[in-house]
């Protein structure tokens, strides 16, 4: 068991990377705070968890708030007295890629650039939830770990959209790219308090988030053809590496961004 004993708050936990990170985390013996907005799909993963005999409370809350984040916090330590490991995976991605902002745009007879389309509401929800709930999220467990005096580990998410961009998500990749930053600046703050900063940049991984998308036969097929591995990743795979991270493995790795997107940046 590779975290017995810890204790991790997941944000994000109630679907994807955050569901399979939680369970894979509960696997090797940690018990875990789930985090989500949505306290029902939240709930869910806590009960998986059980099956698992791991412990889990569910905390619904929003990332974007800094109240909420310390509450969280707060309540991990009250429940189970530590805090080892801070994962900050809770994301959105901007409705233009999604296809919800894509109505017969134009500009002087030409297809508008969806980055023209972007709305302001857009681009501050996905800052407020991908980069400043990671901010916050970072901060409120550091402070924790602080203080209690035994380290920690903090694992972010960015994306391979920190190193790629495509239409509709100047937005998103702005977030991650800030994440990225965000990250090494943190992992050079924390080191003299043995917390390691790191940061996961997933490829295309089949969750919630772009499931709409991934559900068009030609964008499913246009993206498979740019995965040399031939499929898509799975929540699963994202843990391993998420794992890997939250171990006393990695005690020498701090401040990087590890790509999992099965070669799809090579292209």
């Amino acid at each position: 068991m590779r975290l017995q004993g810890k204790v991790a708050v997941v944000t994000g936990a109630g679907y994807g990377n955050g569901r399979g990170i939680a369970i894979r985390f509960a696997e090797e013996g940690a018990a875990l705070v789930v985090a989500d907005i949505n306290e029902k799909t939240a709930g869910e993963t806590a009960a998986m968890i059980a099956e698992l005999g791991q412990r889990a409370i569910v905390v619904k809350m929003d990332v974007s708030k800094k109240s909420d984040m310390d509450s969280t916090i707060e309540r991990c330590v009250a429940e189970f007295g530590r805090l080892d490991i801070m994962v900050n995976n809770a994301g959105v991605i901007t409705g233009t890629f999604t296809g919800d902002n894509l109505d017969a745009a134009n500009l002087g007879g030409a297809e508008m650039p969806l980055f023209l389309a972007l709305s302001e509401s857009d681009w501050d929800r996905v800052i407020d939830i991908n980069l400043k709930g990671t901010f916050l999220g970072a901060q409120a467990a550091a402070r924790q770990m602080i203080q209690a005096g035994q380290g920690g580990k903090i694992i972010n998410f960015t994306s391979m959209f920190a190193d790629v961009c495509d239409h509709g998500v100047s937005d998103y990749c702005a977030s991650k790219a800030a994440i990225r930053m965000l990250t090494k600046c943190l992992a050079l703050e924390l080191a003299r308090y043995k917390i390691n900063v790191n940061a996961i940049a997933p490829g295309t991984i089949e969750t919630a988030i772009n499931r709409d998308y991934l559900s068009n036969p030609a964008n499913r097929e246009k993206n498979l053809e740019m995965i040399p591995w031939g499929r898509f990743g799975e929540p699963r795979d994202v843990a391993n590496l998420a794992l890997y991270l939250a171990s006393d493995e990695s005690d020498y790795m701090t401040g990087s961004s590890v790509l999992i997107d099965a070669g799809y940046t090579l292209r």
